[in-house]
């Protein structure tokens, strides 16, 4: 992370943060620069005595969060809207002390996931990675320059052709298992991250670098409590806010 401070002539400082070793869970993650400014002057006898005070800045550090439709929101509400600051990927990042911005699309895939963070990265001190189903991605739309999410149950507009043959012939449980893998590793060789499953794990024998904090999916967590969910799947504010709290006690050694 890299700030620009403009001082009081007009130059700029240019400050770099440091490691700060590991944060305590709960507290917030705040990076906090101290500066000198020049106050007065004051003349004793023909010589100047300069003064100065100190000011703290703090800057809260902030979050990838990316997924599907349950990291999104979807339905929370149940006004047709995303609700996007109470997923619980969200209401995870504000328990660990992260300002989190929410990048998960509806209907989105781990290639989305991928890519996104791969684009965005740099920006952030974490990634709240919300990982979907096998049966998932994207194609590029040059009609409207906008990737489309490819999912079952949803439509691809000008590329549902394709749609259609990509879930008959790239989704079986080999293809779809490989692909997930890769995203997985992909990104946490590229950043630090937080992986947590919202629905349909793999199995793998993990290396320590990838860090899961729970083994148990935001899906199958809610279902086995009997969390309300919609047609579409969706839980609402109580299994989110539940599930993060749930999370969050589990994330000693992960961030």
């Amino acid at each position: 992370m890299v700030l620009r401070w403009p001082w009081c002539n007009g130059s700029t400082r240019l400050c770099e943060s440091r490691s700060m070793g590991s944060i305590p869970i709960g507290q917030p993650s705040l990076v906090i620069w101290r500066r000198r400014m020049r106050t007065g002057f004051i003349s004793r006898g023909g010589r100047i005595d300069t003064f100065y005070h100190h000011q703290n800045i703090s800057i809260n550090m902030k979050a990838l969060v990316l997924g599907c439709s349950h990291a999104a929101g979807s339905e929370i509400s149940h006004n047709g809207v995303d609700d996007r600051d109470n997923s619980y990927a969200m209401h995870l990042a504000k328990l660990l002390g992260y300002e989190p911005v929410n990048c998960a699309i509806t209907g989105g895939s781990n290639d989305a996931m991928f890519r996104i963070c791969e684009q965005k990265h740099t920006e952030y001190d974490i990634v709240v990675a919300c990982w979907t189903g096998r049966d998932r991605s994207e194609v590029w739309d040059n009609s409207t320059g906008a990737w489309q999410p490819i999912a079952p149950g949803g439509m691809c507009i000008t590329a549902e052709s394709y749609r259609q043959q990509w879930l008959v012939n790239c989704t079986d449980d080999t293809t779809g298992r490989l692909n997930k893998l890769k995203n997985i590793l992909a990104m946490n060789a590229m950043c630090k991250v937080i992986n947590i499953d919202s629905f349909w794990p793999v199995d793998f024998e993990w290396p320590a670098s990838v860090k899961w904090p729970v083994k148990e999916t935001f899906w199958d967590w809610s279902v086995e409590r009997e969390y309300a969910r919609t047609a579409w799947g969706h839980f609402g504010l109580a299994a989110h806010q539940a599930y993060a709290k749930y999370v969050y006690e589990n994330c000693s050694g992960v961030v």
